[in-house]
């Protein structure tokens, strides 16, 4: 009988275990490696049955549906092996939001009930709205944290936000035909893989959410800001992509594609050290810079 994979579930959340780490203390020492539990997470919305099926068999129920209040976020891949480079030999857990989760906020509730009642400790690596989820936890113990270009406020959030946006830079440019006909494209990927569920409109700017965010509690945390800006060069075709995308939204060069380096900076004044990549809004994670930053921060 196949074991199943979920770690816990609740209401709002899904912790998965991806890894398991060395448990011999004399290993550990010997490998010079916290024992701390690694939880990260990029905020995807998943399902129980998306974490133990094939991953075609969750595109094949998803992404017919634009409505998907109780499904999945499409065109996710599981963690990968690159995904877990950073966190050699320790034991890693992913969070998802569950696709009923009513909002950041009752996550991060949940969120840190789950750390804050267990008897082990965590280090959290935030991506994206991973980011967002892990910003305002209240954590009873003091803690490790990594934001990686976490979406302080993105027009991403909000379907209609983008579709203003790009509407805007056609009537104020002189759009050629391939240009016109990426944005078309573009628009159909937004509606395709955007969820338009609380959790997107929380990270939108000017939220009911974001305005009301109290990030002071992070000042009695270990905090690593990863923020990431577009490469301007040696892109490979996903960034070029993001990068070009990013262009009609005004985020290719003081942004990621997706999300402003002002948004990302929000978390700033509780850092201690911040360090900015040349990549973009999905290939940041997976960067070598960001890889080495991890492990140093969290050896």
């Amino acid at each position: 009988m196949k074991k199943e994979k979920a770690y816990f579930s609740g209401k709002n959340i899904l912790v998965v275990q991806d890894q398991e780490g060395v448990k011999d203390p004399e290993e550990l020492e010997d490998l010079q490696i916290s024992d701390r539990i690694i939880l990260k997470s990029s905020g995807y919305t998943c399902d129980e049955m998306a974490v133990n099926e094939n991953y075609i068999l969750t595109q094949l129920r998803t992404l017919p549906h634009f409505n998907r209040s109780n499904l999945p976020d499409p065109m996710i891949l599981g963690a990968g092996k690159e995904a877990l480079l950073p966190y050699r030999y320790r034991t890693v857990l992913s969070v998802y939001l569950k696709p009923n989760c009513v909002g950041i906020a009752s996550a991060q509730k949940e969120l840190s009930e789950f750390i804050n009642f267990s008897c082990k400790e965590y280090d959290l690596v935030g991506h994206s709205k991973g980011g967002l989820l892990f910003s305002g936890l209240e954590l009873e113990r003091p803690t490790r944290i990594v934001f990686i270009a976490p979406t302080m406020g993105t027009i991403m959030g909000d379907e209609s936000l983008v579709f203003k946006k790009l509407t805007e830079y056609q009537a104020q440019n002189h759009c050629t035909i391939p240009k016109k006909s990426f944005i078309a494209l573009y628009k159909w990927i937004i509606h395709l893989i955007g969820s338009r569920r609380p959790v997107d409109l929380d990270m939108a700017p000017n939220s009911e959410f974001l305005t009301n965010l109290n990030l002071s509690g992070l000042s009695k945390h270990k905090v690593l800001l990863i923020t990431a800006t577009c490469p301007q060069d040696n892109c490979n075709f996903q960034d070029t992509f993001f990068r070009y995308a990013g262009s009609f939204l005004g985020l290719d060069q003081e942004g990621d594609g997706m999300v402003s380096l002002e948004a990302q900076m929000r978390i700033a004044p509780y850092a201690e050290k911040v360090l900015n990549v040349k990549s973009t809004h999905p290939s940041v994670i997976n960067n070598p810079w960001t890889i080495r930053a991890i492990r140093e921060f969290l050896q």
